[in-house]
């Protein structure tokens, strides 16, 4: 018994000499470890470099032929005239130095030499005024084939282009507004004309014999006078003069609107199986004239003057 209370009164004398002890301070919170760069880059900084510009290339620094310049003392982008009264004045001073004059020629033709290769290559800077020359020249030279093309070309082929005039872009093709209210009016007759077509067929089809001739005259008569000026009236409200018909408008017209009725007509073959309130007769007819009538807005023989 005797060891063991000497070992539990160590202990207790121990344990009270610790609370005697001041406490110890505590030491500060250790700081967070810093990251350090590794020279190994992730995906993300290498995908943002791509889109990183590159460093801007240095100034340029050396000029070609700079001696020849500093030779005549002219800055490197001088013109031709300075050129020449730099070397006309450098021959003036040192008219009795024949080694000197010939340096100056030298220096002459090779500034010229070298501003005829910068005018070939595109490297030199010019005026304005020789700029547009040189650009109407090679616009010239460049359009000579189109022209070639276009003179052996004919005339019914270089028409087609200019008769396209859609009602849906009347704003953008004409400028005037009594022309505006003039293809807005013809495009509008040529829709009523088509509805009346297709009533009288829908409703009429005993009609449909006679109608299905007379639909496609009134539909080209109709585009052969697009973009004419109307005819003048009287006081009256008469007409007060006869216009002469433009024959070229009127074959125009046709060949135009007979491409529209081959389309539609082949879109009726298709749509004939689906419309069964109606004959395929009569289909045949809504379509097609409903294809003419599209053509006749879309479509402008009438070359303007």
């Amino acid at each position: 018994m005797a060891p063991t209370f000497r070992r539990h009164g160590a202990v207790a004398l121990l344990a009270s000499a610790s609370a005697l002890v001041a406490p110890r301070p505590l030491a500060s919170k250790p700081r967070r470890p810093t990251l350090k760069a590794t020279p190994t880059m992730g995906l993300k900084d290498t995908i943002g470099n791509i889109f990183v510009p590159p460093p801007p290339p240095p100034p340029v620094t050396v000029v070609e032929g700079a001696e020849n310049f500093r030779l005549l003392g002219v800055p490197p982008n001088a013109e031709y005239d300075e050129v020449q009264q730099a070397v006309k004045a450098l021959k003036e001073k040192y008219a009795g130095d024949t080694k000197r004059l010939l340096k100056i020629d030298v220096a002459k033709d090779k500034i010229a030499e070298l501003r005829l290769r910068q005018r070939v290559s595109g490297t030199f800077g010019v005026t304005a005024e020789v700029a547009a020359r040189d650009k109407t020249i090679g616009d010239f030279e460049s359009q000579a084939m189109n022209r070639a093309i276009a003179k052996n070309t004919p005339k019914w082929i270089r028409k087609i282009p200019y008769m396209y005039k859609p009602f849906w872009k009347i704003d953008e093709l004409y400028s005037n507004r009594k022309d505006r209210e003039l293809q807005r009016a013809h495009t509008k007759t040529a829709g009523l004309y088509w509805c009346g077509f297709a009533a009288a067929a829908t409703f009429f089809p005993g009609a449909l014999t006679y109608i299905k001739f007379g639909a496609p005259l009134i539909l080209v008569s109709h585009l052969a006078q697009r973009g004419q000026p109307p005819v003048p009236k009287d006081e009256r409200g008469m007409a007060g003069a006869v216009r002469d018909p433009n024959y070229g408008d009127y074959l125009w017209s046709a060949a135009l609107l007979t491409a529209h009725s081959v389309i539609g007509n082949f879109i009726a073959g298709f749509a004939v199986p689906f419309l069964t309130l109606l004959r395929p007769q009569q289909i045949r007819f809504v379509i097609g004239t409903g294809c003419m009538a599209l053509g006749d807005a879309i479509w402008q023989p009438h070359m303007e003057k």
